[in-house]
C-alpha cells in the first residue's frame, strides 16, 4: 500500500496550464493524474476533479480532491506573480520593467512571459513582403490587447499595423507584416505594445 498525498488546490487563471502537487509515501512513487478525466492539466477557470493513482510496481493507492481554478485577469496576475511589497512600491506597475528585459509587465502579461525572469527578443524577419515580427500571446485574454506600430526613423510611429493571427489552444501565434517604405537609406522599425481594454 502506499499514502497518497494532494496538495496545491487553489490556483488563478492566466492562461497557464495548472498541476496539482502530488506527495507519496514512500516517497517518489510513479502515479498517474487526470482532471475530470482528462491527463492534460487544465488552463480555463473551473472546478475539476482530480484522481492520483499509484502505477508503481508492488504499490497500489489512490486519492481525490477538487482543484479549483479562479477567474483570472490583470490583477490577479499580479497577485500570483509580484509579493505585496512589490505591489505596493510600484515594481508591478504596467509599465514598469523589473527583468530589464524590454518588455513592460502589461506586455508580458498579454504575452504570458514571466515578469521577473528576462525574456529573448521577439522573432524578426526581413521577408521580400517587408519586415515581419512574430510572436505569441496568450489565449482568452479579454482585458488588455497587444499592437504593433512601425516607423522609419523612430519618431513618427503608424497606427496598429494589423496582425495575423492563428489560435493554438492555450496561445495564439501572432505575426505583423509591414511593406518597406521607399526612403533613403532604406530603413524600417517596429515596435510591440500592448493596453488595457
Amino acid at each position: 500500500a502506499a499514502t497518497v498525498e494532494i496538495t496545491g488546490l487553489q490556483h488563478i487563471a492566466n492562461g497557464s496550464t495548472k498541476e496539482v502537487t502530488v506527495t507519496t509515501v514512500p516517497a517518489g512513487l510513479a502515479h498517474t493524474t487526470t482532471y475530470n478525466g482528462q491527463a492534460t492539466a487544465p488552463s480555463a477557470a473551473g472546478s475539476y476533479d482530480v484522481v492520483v493513482t499509484i502505477t508503481a510496481p508492488n504499490h497500489f493507492g489512490t486519492a481525490t480532491a477538487t482543484m479549483v481554478i479562479a477567474p483570472g485577469g490583470i490583477d490577479a496576475w499580479k497577485a500570483e506573480e509580484f509579493t505585496s511589497g512589490e505591489l505596493a512600491n510600484g515594481t508591478a506597475d504596467d509599465g514598469a520593467d523589473p527583468d530589464f528585459d524590454g518588455f513592460p509587465n502589461l506586455i508580458e502579461y498579454v504575452l504570458g512571459q514571466p515578469p521577473k525572469l528576462a525574456d529573448p527578443p521577439l522573432a524578426f524577419n526581413v521577408t521580400p513582403a517587408g519586415a515581419e515580427l512574430s510572436f505569441t500571446r496568450k489565449n482568452g485574454i479579454t482585458d488588455a490587447q497587444c499592437f504593433v506600430r512601425s516607423s522609419t526613423d523612430l519618431s513618427d510611429w503608424s497606427t496598429s499595423v494589423p496582425l495575423v493571427e492563428s489560435p493554438d489552444g492555450d496561445v495564439v501565434h501572432v505575426t505583423a507584416t509591414v511593406p518597406f517604405v521607399p526612403v533613403k537609406p532604406p530603413r524600417l522599425f517596429l515596435r510591440l505594445g500592448a493596453s488595457r481594454q
